[in-house]
């Protein structure tokens, strides 16, 4: 008898309280939806004379395809996101606090945020899959100057 009190005592506080609430119904489907893409069927875009792109974002990440013609340079450079880089076809260069590294097709390096880096293709068709987490805003709005050099 004491507890039925209690619940009713409490389920009158709880609807006086929210009375002035409006409700609204929540999807069943709180995620976003699966997006299904290929690289070849995405808008490209010149980063530089010898550099291209195609890149796709989700709530937490982009993937960027960049193709490199040989001497295609990304000139040192940071950003706040962590960097995964798949060469995929071809050879780059890469330099990170004073250690030089050479990437081979299949290989990959991992990048921490706010690290400086610089990438140099050592082949023509050089194909280079990124990853970035978080996404990359500044490629999102085309706010990326960097490497809007010659390739050099």
């Amino acid at each position: 008898m004491k507890s039925q009190l209690w619940i009713t005592a409490l389920t009158g506080v709880a609807v006086g309280l929210l009375s002035g609430y409006t409700f609204h119904q929540v999807s069943a489907r709180a995620t976003p939806p699966v997006q299904h893409f290929a690289f070849a069927s995405l808008s490209t875009r010149a980063v530089n004379a010898l550099t291209t792109r195609s890149m796709v974002s989700g709530r937490a990440g982009t993937i960027g395809c960049l193709v490199y013609r040989k001497g295609a340079v990304i000139p040192r450079h940071q950003h706040p996101n962590e960097q995964y880089s798949l060469i995929l076809q071809g050879s780059v260069r890469v330099s990170i606090e004073g250690q030089t590294y050479l990437v081979k097709a299949g290989e990959g390096l991992i990048i921490p945020s706010n690290v400086p880096h610089r990438f140099e293709a050592l082949e023509d068709g050089t194909v280079d899959v990124d990853f970035f987490t978080p996404r990359r805003q500044d490629w999102i709005d085309g706010t990326d100057t960097y490497s809007a050099g010659p390739g050099k």
